[in-house]
């Protein structure tokens, strides 16, 4: 089931930039957010194991 994520230390311009992005590539933030947490955690668990 998903959960919702609240992520501080986004400020109005970052937002700006990856909704700009999102909306050119035709995805959502939440996507953007979503993909870069999950590489986040695939490189974790490869450091992990190293």
């Amino acid at each position: 089931m998903p959960k919702d994520l609240l992520v501080r230390g986004f400020d109005d311009k970052i937002h700006s930039k990856l909704g700009d992005i999102a909306g050119k590539r035709g995805v959502s933030l939440n996507s953007i957010v979503k993909d870069a947490v999950d590489k986040w955690i695939e490189n974790n668990a490869q450091t992990e194991k190293a």
